[in-house]
Formats: C-alpha cells, sequence, structure tokens
C-alpha cells in the first residue's frame, strides 16, 4: 500500500495521497452523474446507480449543476436530501454514543513544547463539540474555536453539566431523534 511508502511527516506526499483516494473514490459517481445528465440510453441506469451510492453520491450530485429536466432536478434534490438525512443519522448515533465516554485523549507531543498546559479533552467532550457543531452550522470556524476553548476550559463537573443539559435543550433532543 502506497501509505506505508510515504514518511512521517511528508505532508505533501500524504496530501498527493489523499487526493488520489478521492479521485479514485469520486470516479464511479462522476461517471454515473455524467451518463444521467446526458439523457440519453444508460441514463436510466445510472440514475439508479446513484440511488443506491449513498452518501458517495453526495458530492458528484451536488457538484456538477443541474440537468436540464425539472424532474431530474427534483429527483436529484431528493435524492440529496434522502442521502445527506441518512448519513446525519449515522453521525449523530456515533456522536452520542460517545457522550459518556470519559476516557481522556492523550496530550499531543506533535506540537512541540507549549508555555501552558493545553487542558485534558475527554472523548465525551469532543463529542459534544461536534454534536453542537452540527446544530450550528451558521457558526464561523473561529467562532467554534473560541466556543470550544471556552467549554474545554470549564471543570470536568461544568463540562458534565453543559453536555446534560443540551442533550436535554429542544434543539438536541430533536436533531438526535432522527
Amino acid at each position: 500500500m502506497r501509505l506505508a511508502q510515504i514518511a512521517p511527516g511528508d505532508d505533501q506526499g500524504l496530501d498527493a495521497l489523499a487526493q488520489e483516494a478521492i479521485e479514485d473514490a469520486r470516479a464511479a459517481p462522476d461517471i454515473a452523474v455524467k451518463l444521467w445528465k446526458e439523457a440519453g440510453p444508460y441514463a436510466p441506469q445510472a440514475k439508479l446507480v446513484l440511488s443506491r451510492l449513498e452518501d458517495v453520491s453526495l458530492v458528484p450530485l451536488s457538484a456538477k449543476g443541474d440537468p436540464a429536466a425539472a424532474a431530474e432536478v427534483v429527483w436529484a434534490m431528493r435524492t440529496e436530501g434522502l442521502h445527506l438525512a441518512e448519513l446525519a443519522r449515522k453521525i449523530v448515533k456515533y456522536f452520542e454514543a460517545h457522550l459518556a465516554d470519559t476516557r481522556k485523549m492523550p496530550a499531543r507531543s506533535d506540537l512541540g513544547p507549549v508555555e501552558e498546559k493545553p487542558p485534558a479533552v475527554r472523548v465525551c467532550d469532543e463529542a459534544y463539540l461536534q454534536m453542537r457543531r452540527l446544530l450550528n452550522l451558521e457558526e464561523s470556524t473561529d467562532q467554534y474555536l473560541q466556543n470550544s476553548r471556552t467549554f474545554l476550559s470549564l471543570p470536568e463537573a461544568q463540562k458534565d453539566d453543559e453536555i446534560q443539559k443540551a442533550r436535554k435543550s429542544r434543539a438536541w433532543t430533536r436533531f438526535s431523534a432522527r
């Protein structure tokens, strides 16, 4: 496997491998989208393939522009909505399963020496932050980072209270009940 050939710290090699993997993963869905949008003899089969690709079809369907026929645009939106909702359910279920996991992540040694020791991050803390991120899509990256730092600097008991309060909130329960 090419990954074994990339030296630790070779960011360019890792980036190239990641880009290659993305291109490989999207090749078949891209072809299916192309065939579907051409509305030729293979369009019905391509449409069936895209409907079964689940989340793998999301980027190709939305990145290539709309087909001419209104019915096909509606089909694409419905398909994307269905696949996105399914993916969101899987992610929410994964995050929810980790909200009670109090294991602490080891401190990152790859950052070198630091003046101030960063707060210990528990698995449940990260699950909370990522669920919160899903509920606040309008939040900028800077706002997310600031809110994360504020949350992580709280004592564990207070973080636990915040997690429990959030889990009982209307927005959270409505989102996680999917």
